[in-house]
């Protein structure tokens, strides 16, 4: 069975463009906000892909950071208003915690190579929050794979919140094998959407259970110069870094009002 903690990790990476590492491995991930419209709530959608310039697999990833835009912060949003528990989430699958609890979804394309033979799994996620991490916020995501190899499994991460320099995510990812003499999961792709897109959260009100949409992040009300710019810093196994950006643009009205031309 492979273990898919290394997929979930992977989906915490929200944001980067193009990149270029001292070695062969190559990074981009196209970030939007899903509606997009200053000072109103959305979700954030990114894509991200791995590969090298050779065509060979690239080496698992095992750690990063990535950093939001200023003032793209998740406690002002309505997201998480329930804690899943590792213990609850590991013993009875993602529906053993609160639908309150759930934050994004998305989906990882994995490669398990077994000697020339390099076979592919898709993978659901499922973001929850999860129990403070040193006092920041705790992250939890599901992983939920079927074909061809059928793995359950969650992977912890922390978010640091700051004001001004906006928020930083970190995670360390452990090298995950498959079977005596291959080697270990690469993921390849990964899409991933956090916010209220897809959610129902349920409250009580007046004696019944109500199911709503819960708010997203709420975009800044001002653009800042240039657009809202992710960074990213991912280290591979044998020592890489790279380090990425990806810029989400200021509406084309915004740039009009202040005198942006294109």
């Amino acid at each position: 069975m492979i273990k898919a903690r290394v997929l979930c990790a992977a989906l915490l990476v929200l944001a980067c463009g193009p990149a270029v590492a001292h070695a062969s491995e190559r990074t981009k991930l196209g970030v939007a906000f899903k509606p997009y419209q200053l000072g109103q709530d959305t979700t954030i959608t990114s894509t991200f892909e791995m590969w090298t310039t050779n065509g060979e697999l690239p080496a698992p990833a095992i750690e990063f950071e990535l950093r939001f835009p200023a003032n793209l912060v998740f406690s002002t949003s309505g997201l998480g208003l329930a804690i899943c528990h590792p213990a609850v989430l590991e013993a009875r699958g993602v529906h053993g915690c609160s639908p309150n609890a759930r934050i994004g979804e998305g989906s990882a394309l994995v490669v398990v190579p077994f000697g020339p033979e390099r076979v592919q799994e898709r993978t659901k996620v499922t973001i929850l929050k999860g129990p403070p991490q040193g006092g920041q916020i705790g992250i939890l995501l599901y992983s939920d794979g079927q074909t061809p190899v059928s793995a359950e499994n969650f992977f912890q991460g922390e978010l640091l919140e700051s004001n001004s320099f906006g928020e930083l995510l970190e995670t360390a990812i452990p090298l995950i094998p498959t079977v005596p003499g291959a080697s270990d999961v690469v993921i390849t792709r990964a899409e991933v959407a956090i916010g209220s897109n897809g959610l129902t959260y349920y409250k009580h009100e007046h004696g019944k259970t109500v199911g709503y949409h819960p708010r997203g992040f709420q975009v800044p009300e001002t653009c800042p110069p240039g657009g809202f710019r992710f960074d990213l810093s991912v280290q591979f196994a044998g020592g890489t870094v790279v380090p990425a950006t990806d810029t989400i643009p200021c509406p084309v009205s915004h740039r009009r009002h202040h005198g942006g031309k294109r």
